[in-house]
Order: C-alpha cells, then sequence, then structure tokens
C-alpha cells in the first residue's frame, strides 16, 4: 500500500475549527469584569443564620445556583440599571440615605408599635374593630407585596437576557420556588400547630385536676379539644373548621357556645360572660415566627437596594414608598405578635428586629456599594430566588394567616358592618401597594424619564424585591442643559441599525402611505395567521452581538485554528494571493457585491475579466470554448459525465471513472449519476472494456490523483474509435508544462483553478471550469461570455446564448448550474494576467523542481520506496509506518491530509440554521442553491416542492393545509428556500410543513453576490430525514447536529462543507443581527416591496396580491402592454434604466414581459424613492410616445420623444461626445433624464449590445494579440 492510501481518508486543511471549549457569550458594560465575591455575601450569611428554619433549604437552593452558574461567576452582565453620571451625586445622595434610615426606623417602630403598645387600650386592643380594620389593611399591603412586587421581580431576574436561556428561561423557577415556599411554610405551620396540641392536651389534664383560670408555667393557655379526634378547634360556622394552625379556641374557663343563630348573640356578648376568648398561643407564635421570616427575607433586601444606590434621583422616592411600605408591614406583623401573647421581652425583640432590617440594609449596600455588581448572573439568580421565597411566604401569610382568620370567623360573619369596612380596607391596602408597581416607577423594564432643565421632571419609583442591590434609576439624566435618552446611550456599533435600512418614523411613514397604522398591522395583513410563528429565538446570540463583540469572539475562534503548511494535493494547495488581487479584487466591494452580468451594457469590466478566466482555460487546455466557471472540480466532473450522456441522446447508460481520480471526485459522479439512470463503473484505465457497447464517456485524471503522469493518446484513440467520449479532469499549473489535453484528444477538460491566487479556505469556494469543442457548445453548463458589437458597431461583451440559462429552460434544462463562482474566477484570471504566461511556467517549474528534490532525497536515504512514474508535484511513497511519518510531520506543523474534525462555528451555525427554519438538521455541503435543490430532492425521492412566498411575491393561504394533504397521502414536501428573507422571524419552512427546504445563503444570509457566485445552498431537513444528509468520501461529515444513525445519500459537492470560507459571512450576520434584528430585516424587506408597489401601481399594473392586497417581499409590476400602445419592449425599459444609472431587476421571469422586483430590508427610503421616481419617469416617457401615436398632428418638444429614445438606450459617454447627433432627442436629455444625476452617476460603458449578432458569432476568448494589433493599425490608418 503506498503511502498516500495509509494517509486516507483525509483531504483538507485551513483553518482548524475546536470545540475543546464551549462557546462563551458574554454580557458585559466595559473591559473591567466583575463578580461577586464570597466577601460581598457577608450580609447574606448573616441573614441566612437568623433564619434557622430555612438554613439547610437555603444552602440546598445555594449549591444548585453554584452548579448552574459556574460558568459565569466571573461575568459582568450588561447592567441593564446603569446609573447615569449625570444624575450621580454620592454626597447628596449620602446624606438622603441617612434621612432614609431615620425615616424608615421610624415607619417602621411605629407601625410594629402601635399594636403592641395599644392592646391594653380598648380602641387599639387587638379584638377591637379598628384593630380588626388595620389588620386587614396591612393584609392587603402584604398580599400585593407578594403577587405584584416580589413575584414579577423573581421573574424579572430569573430570565433576565444575561442568564443561560436553559435553563431559566424553559422553566417557570420564579413561580415553582414561591409554590414550594408556601407549602414549606403550610407544612411548618403544620407541624408546629400539631407539637403545641399535643402539649395542650397535657396542659388540660392539669387543668382539669386543678384551678381553671390559672395559666401553666410554660405561659400557654389551654386549648379545647372535642371528641376523639384530637384536633385542635377554633370558631366554627355551619360545621366548617378552621385550618390546622389558625386561631385555635382557647379558653380561661371551660364552656362552650350556643349554637346556630344563637351563635352571633353569644359572642356578641362575649364580655358579659365573665370571661374572654384568646387565640391559641401555639398557633400564634407559628404565625408570627414565620410571617416576620417572610417579611425579613426582603426588607433587609429592599435597604440594600437603596443603599447601593448614587443617585439621588432613585433614592427620594424610595424613602417615602419604603416608609409607607415597612410602617404596614410592621403593623401586620406587630398585631400577630400581640395576638400570640409573648412575653414581653420576646415581643420586643421581634418588634426591634424588624423595625432594624431595613435601615440594616441599607447600610449594608452603603458599604459595598463600590465594589458590588448587581447585574452578575450569580446576584440575578439569588435575588430572584429569594425574591420567589419571600413571594410564596408573604401571599401564604396573608391568605391564611391575616385574611382567612379574620375574615372567616364568627365575629366578622356576624357584623356586616365590620365586613364591609374590612373588605374596602383591605383592597384599599392592596391597591395603594399595587399601585407603587406602576410602569413609571419600574426599573428593570423602563427608564428613568428624560430630565428637564428645570429639575427632575418625573420622579422614577421603586419596587420591592430580595436581593437586589441595583439603582433604581436607569436611563435619564441632565448634562448641562440637554437631555440623554435612552436610545443615545446604547452601542452604537450595532449592526441591525446599519443593515435595516429603514428608521422608525420612515417605517411608519411608509406603512401609512401603503394604508397601515404600523408596520406589524402590515405584516399580520400579509402573512397568513395559520402559518405565522409567536417568536424566533436563537440558540446563542438571541440579542445579538455588538461589532465589537463579534470581532472578539472571532478573534477567539480563529486563535484555535491551526496554520499548517499542506501537502494534501487532491486539487487544493496552498497558494499566495498577490495583495494587489487581494486588495483590488476580493476585498473590493465594487467586485463582490455586483449582480449577474445579465445587463452587459453596464458590466464591461466584470465580463472581460471572465472572458480573460476563459481565454486562460481555453490556452492551457487546448480547446476552444470555455465556460466562465462552475462550482468546483467535482460537479465539474459530474456535469461532463451528464454532457456525454446529452451527446449519446441518453441511449448509452455506463459511464467509467478511472481509480486514479480523486475520491472526491468519483463520489460526486456517482450521486450524480443516480439522478440521471447512468451506472457509474470505476475501474483501472488499462482495465476499461467498451464490448458492451453501453459506454457514454469515460473520466481519467491528468495527472492523477497519485501524482502520476501517464500518456493518454492511445487511450483516447481507443475510446473515440468505440463512440466514447472522454472527459478529463485535469490542474492548471501542471498545464503549463504538460501537453494539453485538446491535443490528446480529450472531448472534454475539467478541473479547478483554486492554485490561481485562491485561498483553500477550507475546501471551497473555488472557481471550477469546463472547456470542450465548438461542437458541444449548446451542450455546456454554467455561463458563458461572449464578444459582440454594440450600436456604434465596437466590440462589446455580453452573456452569450442566454437562452441556456437553466432556470429560463424549466424542464427542458441540461444542468442544474446557475450562479458559479465568478469572484474567485476573476481572482483566478487576474492572478494569470499578474503572471503572465512565463511567470506561470515559472511558478510550475519551481513547483516541480522541489517535488523532484524532495523525491530524490528520500531516495538517496533509502528507507522507503518512491514510485518511478513521471509526476509534478505529489510523489507517492511506499513505507513500513505511515502513521508515525505522519505523526512526525503533525509536529513540524505538517499536515498530510489529515484534518481536525472540531468545527466549532460550523456548529454554531448549524443550530442557528436549524431554529430559523424549523428544521432539525442540517447540511453546508451544497455549494450553490441549485446543488442545494439536487442535495434535498435526492433525499426525497417522492416529493411535491413549492416556493414560498412564490415566486410572483406573495403568501399564498392555504399552505400549511398543501403540505398536510401531501404528507396525508404519503408524499414528501420540499422547500425552496429562495425566498427565505420573507420568513426568517416571521414563519419557517419547517412550521409550515416542509420536511427539506435549501437556503441561499448569498441572498438570506448576506453573502454578497460577487457577480455571479460564491454562492451557498445548505439544506435543512426534519428529524426522519436528517440520517440521509449528503456525507464525504474523505472526511465523513452528515447533518448538523449529527442524527443517531447515517444512510448518506452521497457526496454532493467536493468539499466536505462546501464553501466553507464563507460560511464565516452567514455566521457573523446572523450572531449580530439577532433574532430581533433578522425578523425586522423580515418585515422592512415586505414594507419595502409593499411601498415601492403601492407607489408604482398607478402607473405599472402590478400582478399577483394576497388576499388583503398586499405583496411579500417582491412584486412583478406587467410591460407587456407597451408593446401595443407604444412599440417599446421589456428590454427597452430595462436599457433605459441605465441611462438613470441602475441596472434593471429581473426581467421576463417568472412571468415573461415583466419586471420582478426585490427591493430587501437594505436601501434606504430615499434609494426607493429614486428608483419609483425613475420609473414612474420612464412610464411618463412611454405615454408621450402614446399621446403622439393617437395625435400625430402635435408636434411639440416634447412629443420628439419616440421609440428611438427607448431602442438607442442605454446612452454610453463616447456616445453622446460623438461629433454627429442625429436623434431626435437631445443629448442633455439622454444623458440626464432626471436632475439628481447631474451630481452623481453610474455610467453604462457601452451602446446597447447585439445579442443576435453575438450569437451567430460566437467568439469566446479573447482575440490573438496579433490580430488585435492588425486591427488596431487598420482604425488608425
Amino acid at each position: 500500500m503506498s503511502f498516500l492510501e495509509d494517509l486516507l481518508p483525509v483531504l483538507l486543511v485551513g483553518e482548524i475549527w475546536r470545540e475543546d471549549s464551549g462557546l462563551f457569550c458574554e454580557c458585559r458594560t466595559s473591559n473591567v469584569e466583575a463578580s461577586l465575591h464570597p466577601e460581598c455575601l457577608v450580609f447574606r450569611i448573616v441573614i441566612v443564620s437568623l433564619l434557622s428554619i430555612c438554613h439547610h433549604l437555603v444552602k440546598s437552593i445555594y449549591s444548585f445556583i453554584e452548579n448552574i452558574s459556574q460558568s459565569m461567576s466571573n461575568v459582568a452582565c450588561g447592567a441593564h440599571d446603569e446609573e447615569i453620571e449625570g444624575c450621580r451625586d454620592d454626597s447628596y445622595a449620602l446624606i438622603l440615605k441617612l434621612i432614609a434610615i431615620a425615616a424608615i426606623l421610624i415607619a417602621g417602630v411605629c407601625g410594629v408599635a402601635i399594636p403592641l403598645v395599644g392592646k391594653k387600650r380598648r380602641f387599639l386592643r387587638t379584638d377591637s374593630n379598628l384593630f380588626v380594620t388595620a389588620k386587614a389593611f396591612a393584609a392587603g399591603v402584604i398580599l400585593a407585596t407578594g403577587f405584584v412586587h416580589m413575584l414579577p421581580d423573581a421573574t424579572s431576574a430569573l430570565t433576565d437576557s444575561c442568564l443561560p436561556k436553559n435553563p431559566w428561561s424553559k422553566f417557570p423557577f420564579s413561580g415553582f420556588i414561591a409554590m414550594m415556599a408556601a407549602l414549606a411554610t403550610l407544612l411548618a405551620d403544620f407541624v408546629g400547630t400539631q407539637y403545641y396540641e399535643r402539649k395542650q392536651e397535657k396542659q388540660n389534664q392539669i387543668v382539669q385536676a386543678g384551678p381553671s383560670d390559672v395559666l401553666s408555667e410554660s405561659g400557654i393557655v389551654p386549648i379545647e379539644t372535642r371528641g376523639y379526634s384530637g384536633k385542635v378547634f377554633g370558631e366554627e360556622e355551619g360545621g366548617a373548621m378552621h385550618i390546622v394552625g389558625m386561631h385555635a379556641h382557647a379558653a380561661h374557663h371551660r364552656h362552650s357556645h350556643s349554637q346556630e343563630h344563637g351563635a352571633c348573640q353569644g359572642h356578641l356578648r362575649e364580655d358579659s360572660h365573665g370571661h374572654s376568648h384568646s387565640h391559641g398561643i401555639g398557633g400564634e407564635d407559628e404565625e408570627g415566627g414565620v410571617l416576620e421570616l417572610g417579611i425579613v427575607s426582603h426588607s433587609v433586601i429592599i435597604g440594600l437596594s437603596l443603599g447601593v444606590s448614587h443617585s439621588p434621583c432613585t433614592i427620594r422616592p424610595l424613602i417615602g414608598a419604603l416608609s409607607f411600605h415597612q410602617f404596614f408591614e410592621g403593623f401586620a406583623l406587630g398585631g400577630c405578635i400581640s395576638q400570640a401573647q409573648f412575653r414581653s421581652l420576646h415581643s420586643t425583640i421581634m418588634a426591634c428586629f424588624f423595625a432594624l432590617t431595613t435601615p440594616i440594609g441599607i447600610s449594608v449596600g452603603i458599604g459595598v456599594s463600590s465594589i458590588y455588581n448587581a447585574d452578575s448572573p450569580r446576584a440575578l439568580i439569588i435575588e430572584g430566588i429569594f425574591d420567589s421565597i419571600s413571594a410564596g411566604i408573604l401571599v401564604y401569610m396573608a391568605l391564611v394567616d391575616l385574611i382567612a382568620a379574620d375574615f372567616l370567623s364568627k365575629r366578622m360573619s356576624c357584623n356586616l358592618r365590620l365586613q364591609v369596612v374590612s373588605y374596602f380596607a383591605l383592597f384599599l391596602g392592596a391597591a395603594l401597594m399595587s399601585s407603587l408597581a406602576f410602569p413609571l416607577f419600574r426599573e428593570r423594564n423602563g427608564a428613568c424619564p428624560k430630565i428637564s432643565q428645570q429639575g427632575y421632571s418625573q420622579a422614577p419609583g421603586f419596587r420591592i424585591q430580595a436581593a437586589a442591590f441595583i439603582p433604581i434609576l436607569k436611563f435619564g439624566t441632565i448634562v448641562g442643559s440637554r437631555s440623554i435618552s435612552v436610545e443615545a446611550l446604547k452601542p452604537s456599533d450595532t449592526f441591525p441599525r446599519r443593515h435595516n435600512s429603514a428608521t422608525p418614523e420612515e417605517q411608519s411613514k411608509m406603512a401609512d402611505f401603503v394604508g397601515f397604522n404600523s408596520l406589524d398591522s402590515l405584516i399580520d395583513a400579509t402573512v397568513p395567521k395559520s402559518i405565522r410563528i409567536d417568536k424566533m429565538e436563537l440558540p446563542i446570540f438571541d440579542e445579538g452581538l455588538t461589532e465589537a463583540q463579534m470581532l472578539e469572539h472571532m478573534k477567539d475562534l480563529a486563535s484555535k485554528n491551526k496554520i499548517f503548511k499542506s501537502y494534501i494535493g487532491m486539487g487544493y494547495y496552498n497558494t499566495f494571493v498577490p495583495p494587489v488581487i487581494l486588495r483590488n479584487i476580493m476585498e473590493n466591494p465594487g467586485w463582490y457585491t455586483q449582480y449577474t452580468p445579465y445587463q452587459a451594457e453596464i458590466s464591461q469590466g466584470r465580463l472581460e475579466s471572465l472572458l480573460n478566466f476563459q481565454t486562460m482555460i481555453t490556452d492551457l487546455t487546448g480547446l476552444p470554448m470555455s465556460n466562465a466557471s462552475l462550482l468546483d472540480e467535482g460537479t465539474a466532473a459530474a456535469e461532463a459525465m451528464a454532457m456525454c450522456n446529452n451527446i449519446q441522446k441518453g441511449k448509452k447508460k455506463t459511464f467509467v471513472i478511472a481509480s486514479n481520480c480523486h475520491p472526491q471526485t468519483i463520489d460526486v459522479c456517482q450521486t450524480r449519476a443516480d439522478g440521471f439512470d447512468l451506472k457509474v463503473v470505476v475501474s483501472d484505465v488499462k482495465e476499461i472494456d467498451y464490448k458492451s457497447g453501453d459506454v457514454c464517456g469515460v473520466l481519467v485524471q491528468y495527472p492523477g490523483t497519485e501524482g502520476e503522469i501517464l500518456d493518454y493518446g492511445e487511450f483516447i484513440k481507443n475510446a473515440h474509435a468505440n463512440g466514447v467520449k472522454v472527459v478529463m479532469a485535469s490542474d492548471l499549473l501542471a498545464l503549463t508544462m504538460l501537453k494539453p489535453p485538446g491535443e490528446l484528444g480529450a472531448d472534454i477538460v475539467v478541473g479547478s483553478a483554486q492554485r490561481f491566487g485562491v485561498p483553500m479556505g477550507y475546501g471551497g469556494p473555488h472557481a471550477a471550469f469546463l472547456a470542450t469543442s465548438q461542437e458541444y457548445k449548446r451542450m455546456m453548463p454554467g455561463r458563458i461570455i461572449g464578444v459582440s458589437v454594440d450600436s456604434t458597431g465596437k466590440p462589446a461583451l455580453r452573456m452569450a446564448m442566454q437562452t441556456r440559462e437553466q432556470h429560463i429552460r424549466r424542464d427542458k434544462a441540461t444542468s442544474n448550474i446557475c450562479t458559479a463562482q465568478a469572484l474567485l474566477a476573476n481572482m483566478a484570471a487576474m492572478y494569470a494576467v499578474y503572471h503572465g504566461p512565463e511567470g506561470l511556467k515559472t511558478i510550475a517549474q519551481r513547483v516541480h523542481g522541489l517535488a523532484g528534490t524532495f523525491a530524490a532525497g528520500l531516495k538517496k536515504l533509502g528507507t522507503v520506496e518512491v514510485q518511478d512514474l513521471p509526476f509534478f508535484d505529489t510523489v507517492k511513497v511506499k513505507c513500513a509506518d505511515a502513521k508515525a511519518i505522519a505523526d512526525a510531520a503533525y509536529k513540524s506543523e505538517i499536515n498530510l491530509r489529515i484534518v481536525d474534525k472540531n468545527t466549532e462555528m460550523f456548529k454554531n451555525l448549524g443550530e442557528m440554521l436549524c431554529t430559523i427554519t424549523g428544521f432539525d438538521s442540517f447540511s453546508l455541503q451544497p455549494n450553490a442553491g441549485a446543488a442545494g435543490e439536487y442535495a434535498g430532492l435526492m433525499v426525497i425521492r417522492a416529493y411535491h416542492m413549492v416556493t414560498y412566498p412564490s415566486t410572483h411575491g406573495v403568501y399564498e393561504e392555504g399552505i400549511d393545509e398543501i403540505c398536510k394533504i401531501i404528507h396525508d397521502n404519503g408524499g414528501q414536501v420540499y422547500m425552496d428556500g429562495a425566498n427565505m428573507n420573507a420568513q426568517v422571524g416571521l414563519t419557517s419552512p419547517g412550521f409550515i410543513g416542509a420536511d427539506v427546504c435549501h437556503l441561499n445563503l448569498h441572498k438570506t444570509f448576506c453573502i454578497p453576490h460577487g457577480g455571479g457566485g460564491p454562492g451557498m445552498g445548505p439544506i435543512g431537513v426534519k428529524k426522519h430525514l436528517a440520517p440521509f444528509l449528503p456525507s464525504h468520501p474523505v472526511v465523513p461529515t452528515g447533518g448538523i447536529p449529527a442524527p443517531d444513525q447515517s444512510q448518506p445519500l452521497g457526496t454532493i459537492s467536493a468539499a466536505p462543507w462546501g464553501s466553507a470560507l464563507i460560511l464565516p459571512i452567514s455566521y457573523t450576520y446572523i450572531a449580530m443581527m439577532g433574532s430581533k434584528g433578522l425578523t425586522d430585516a423580515s418585515k422592512i424587506a415586505i414594507l419595502n416591496a409593499n411601498y415601492m408597489a403601492k407607489r408604482l401601481e398607478k402607473h405599472y399594473p402590478v400582478l399577483f396580491r394576497g388576499v388583503n392586497g398586499t405583496v411579500a417581499h417582491e412584486f412583478i409590476i406587467d410591460l407587456r402592454g407597451f408593446k401595443n400602445t407604444a412599440g417599446i419592449e421589456p428590454e427597452d425599459v430595462a436599457k433605459r434604466l441605465m441611462d438613470y444609472g441602475f441596472h434593471g431587476p429581473t426581467m421576463s421571469w417568472p412571468v415573461p414581459g415583466t419586471l420582478m422586483i426585490e427591493p430587501t430590508e437594505s436601501e434606504s427610503k430615499a434609494e426607493l424613492d429614486r428608483f419609483c421616481d425613475t420609473l414612474i419617469s420612464i412610464r411618463e416617457e412611454i405615454a408621450l410616445i402614446e399621446r403622439k401615436s393617437r395625435h400625430p398632428q402635435q408636434r411639440s418638444e416634447e412629443n420628439l420623444i419616440t421609440v428611438m429614445l427607448f431602442q438607442g438606450a442605454p446612452h454610453p459617454p463616447s456616445l453622446l461626445m460623438a461629433d454627429v447627433w442625429t436623434k431626435p432627442y437631445s443629448r442633455e436629455y439622454a444623458a440626464y433624464p432626471a436632475a439628481w444625476l447631474k451630481t452623481a452617476k453610474f455610467w453604462p460603458t457601452t451602446g446597447r449590445v447585439d445579442n443576435v449578432y453575438g450569437d451567430r458569432n460566437l467568439i469566446c476568448t479573447l482575440l490573438p494579440v496579433s490580430q488585435m494589433a492588425e486591427e488596431a493599425a487598420a482604425a488608425t490608418a
């Protein structure tokens, strides 16, 4: 076995993407990262130590938090509530904090002391009506605190964007924790009551044996029991027992109340009985302790949220609000303490402890304000958990131990006036406390109002939350006399604001012009409700990265790559890109942003470069015809195989591939052959058998994949003698030294131009080529640039034989190649121009010389066996231990066909595309839209294909029902993703019901078109089709995410990940746009199309609209009627557009005689208006012709506008500056039909090209230099 055979399966090298560490998206406000260190949590430890009954629970919760947030323990999350320097005054803030301590301390003391001090006063006793009413008010305050303040704040904290979506946004933790806290409170209530019940039973035995009107030694009042149940009971109504642990009926004297209607009277006359009722101490001890726990757990923390603030505009409103809150919480707590009949010392300790909690929190906040970061993920998690616990405790205590205890008592039921007043107090307390949560006072999701010159026009309020520590003021301050808005403080290097062109004001105006009150209402009317998704959420980068963050992220990914010297062969080579080509072609938007040059007169420069490419190919291959690039060498070979089948008219169904061809080429041909019902046979060149008479063609490699150079002259003669066509896959650099395949007799030559100055890029994109003889020119795939003449007779270039465009031929197409690799072909052509023939030969001789030196050195060593066959640049070596050699090369950073499988960026991109499309797996291998379509249709053999929105630019209703019907009848649905840019964020192929869909990344996800390539067409599939996604013979790939099992359909393109070099463009675009930016892009594209359609509908018929009269992201205007009314063809309109500086939109597709207009989301309103104004002006020019035709007698200056204006368009500078001007319209009107063109104009460089002449006199290469010199001399003679 050869050395290279031992090293297979291996293919590519380039950037090695590793995934040894997961993607870590940081949310930050500055370059200084902050973390909540343990020493900053001292105050938490103090609180937890005091709340001993929750110690173990809190410890377990904290352990859980530590595990969940371990990866973000050092992250400073982008502060939601960052205070503005203009509103910061540390000295004044400190004074206000001291005032707050005093005010809140006084309010808390007063609130908790009133019930304690007043219980001996009749009007303030705990059994008085006034006390019951005040307690009801306090219960409403506490209930609102739990429901309206604590629980929403917990939810906000635990679903904060700075926390990972999994698990925090995937499960309602806040509600779950609050529920568990309430249940834990119930359990504690029950256990405590049971304990006191048993204790009271023993005490009752003592009471029965002795005096009945004495307290036990423990100070606990005896509690009655009934029957054999042993349950504590309280006051009953209708047989209803109060919940265990509620107010138990205790008495100094053993007695029983009268039943039924006498019960109220007995209760109302209780003072005349000579005895009194009191609450069971056990239940009230429990009640007071648990309520204090719930209150304390957030009273300290709300104090901290005030203490850490540096903003007077934050602190001032908090003073009054917190005082109000603490007073009534203290009142409720004081009532519970007084009813529990604690000893005086115990009551005093509890009252003081409550009164001091918030002031202590403020003091601690003052101490840690300079070092504590409230926006770290850990702080948010702890905040949310403590808020949830507090909410659960407070809600339980308010509903059960405060409201139910009083409102279900006999006393309340027997006193209608007390009921009305208490309910009013309850709702009033809840309403007042809830009002403090009005959005104006919410700081997490809102912003501090703008500040006027006179002062703070509106004071931001507060929110009550545990573990918040976040300054309440978010944005808005005063700097001198200017206001600062929220938008002004956001990062300015965000991509959506630059990519999505329309401003909010423009969006509103455009929507109104279309007839809708908002952009969203337009979208609702356009996209069928049945297929709308609620919201798209990307698994990563959901919020979108800024441009600076994206650069850092890409640098981090790039740092994981290892750039080795590569000696892998098989069509992939290290190459040097001359800086002049890098700067002026690859990095020049004049080249990489251009569209396919359908309108030749305005694209002459790019056409000339592609003609250079074709000339280079024909010179090196020795064949007269070449196309202007194909996708890669593998697909070029597959296209050649299809040509052989067509040449033989489909009568011969066997195609033979020599075993010395590249493995990826063999696999691509085998996959493609299945679609043509061809049989592929892989055989040694010397063993090919033509006796069956069924062989249509044979493919050989020149030089072979293992480096050998064979003389194929006799082989080709023998093949031709048997009626077999010969395809030769070759290396352009080798052909500078070898005999051209055309001279050997090859019918078709294919290969890759990658080593002509195009980086490997992890497999692509690279420009492939196909050359053949004149005999087969109309069977050639891809686009061909030809030479013709313009309206003045001068040479001009054009896309020849455009009727060959495969999308125009529809079901008669012979190839699925449309967009190819124009940008890379231009680079390769310029590389050849840059070096010239002699320079290319010099490079080839050096490469061959180095390979020879290497072989000679190995022979001299004598440790391995070197091949004896001639070679160009690949040396075949037989050795005992190939792996050891490969390992040694790896240590020296030399790549011998070894590929690292870690592809972090590909994995992330695949997962994001799955989310966007609603599919389960993606293949990134197809390197063009057509290749993606072919791959998708190969995945499902039984299919129904749809395009959505339709190519007519409409969201058809019922598409989901169509998919369902197909599925119900055993079919599969393939969706053309060409219009995916009208779906992103609004719907998705997977949601609609498609099983497979390809994406044009070069259209939807921001890859520049390159003047006709590169493109990228990855396919997404549902789970049941994921195993069949394409793989690769050298580097196994499959779907992303990988399915459980794999049964790949074969190989679609030569490289494992297709045109991998351009995938970072789409990856970066998605990451910077985020979910909202992508969704907005779709909406704005739809808005722009509808705006333009509305402007143009009075002038041109707009074909195809949705049920509500709107269009999707594109629309079609009809030009067919002008032929009858003015003699104007659609082509005339497209050519006249060049006089206005525009390259015409897609013409005569999908409806002949029309223009398809797709504005996209990136064009500004001004540019949209300019284009609309142009089309309206052209329509007015046509109208003048129409009026002249109807009224020949009119001969004004305007009527001189004739059909010749359109037929003479475009008007290049050379025509306008000619000495003789014979047109019936002025030069100025021809050159500047609109005033703005005098400021700036993109000029056509030649007159109208004669297409008929070019097809009849097909010339697809540059003229020989000698012939050009003769013509130049004749012109000057």
